[in-house]
């Protein structure tokens, strides 16, 4: 037979695992019904990007109608917080006539594509700032100015396509420390100088494509030893890339 005091400590036991049970169960409602949303400062910095447009950016069909798309996660903070982590501007008839340095505060960005656009003005040093960032795309713009030398701390970048622009000065060095990088096209721009021969350290590259650029000098033997890339270039070919007959060089 149960003694009383143990009878006593059971129920007590029984009682405290129901009230557990109760506020889980309550605390699960209340999470449930909450609508995620996004922080102040990526609301603020999307209305400065998006020209000041209010949307709804997470939910909102509007956006998908202008070939304007936002995606979001939603999964931060048991599914109330939402983090913007793709961007792409595919419509030439949006007003959007710079990009401004606001963009650099939506820190869980994988991918950014504004292409064919209106775009004009310089790019902000602020993209260096996304550290997830996977996808670059600022294609077929107008935009001016030099490269950046704050993109090379974009260590996850895959995909850097800033073709046909007007763009000038010389190739940041500083594009060497994107080791994660597969694809580089600066082709259709104004840059100059020579091609910096610490891009031999990009070893995952397949593309290269610098054409239609006041380049000048040769390519850099450096380049000869990645041994996965497709290249397009100018200029006369080292001896070096002789040896590698497993990609497609076209020389212009």
């Amino acid at each position: 037979m149960m003694s009383c005091k143990m009878a006593t400590k059971f129920v007590f036991l029984l009682t405290f695992l129901f009230l557990v049970l109760v506020f889980e169960l309550g605390s699960a409602r209340l999470t449930s019904g909450v609508i995620p949303a996004l922080p102040k400062e990526e609301v603020s910095a999307l209305n400065a990007v998006m020209d000041s447009k209010s949307y709804n950016y997470c939910n909102d069909t509007e956006l998908m109608h202008e070939n304007l798309f936002v995606v979001c996660n939603c999964s931060y903070e048991k599914n109330t917080v939402c983090h913007v982590t793709k961007i792409s501007i595919l419509n030439a008839d949006l007003n959007i006539a710079t990009i401004n340095g606001e963009v650099g505060k939506l820190k869980f960005l994988e991918s950014i594509t504004i292409k064919g656009t209106k775009l004009s003005g310089s790019i902000p040093n602020d993209l260096g700032n996304l550290s997830a960032l996977k996808y670059l795309v600022l294609s077929r713009n107008s935009l001016n100015g030099s490269i950046p030398e704050s993109l090379g701390q974009l260590r996850a970048l895959e995909v850097l396509d800033l073709y046909n622009n007007f763009l000038t000065g010389s190739i940041p060095s500083s594009l060497a420390n994107l080791f994660s990088l597969e694809s580089l096209d600066l082709s259709y721009n104004l840059l100059s100088g020579q091609i910096p021969q610490a891009l031999g350290n990009l070893s995952n590259l397949r593309g290269m494509y610098l054409f239609q650029n006041n380049l000048s000098g040769n390519i850099p033997p450096e380049l000869g030893s990645l041994s996965r890339l497709d290249t397009l270039f100018t200029g006369k070919l080292p001896e070096n890339y002789a040896n590698l007959t497993s990609r497609r060089l076209v020389v212009q």
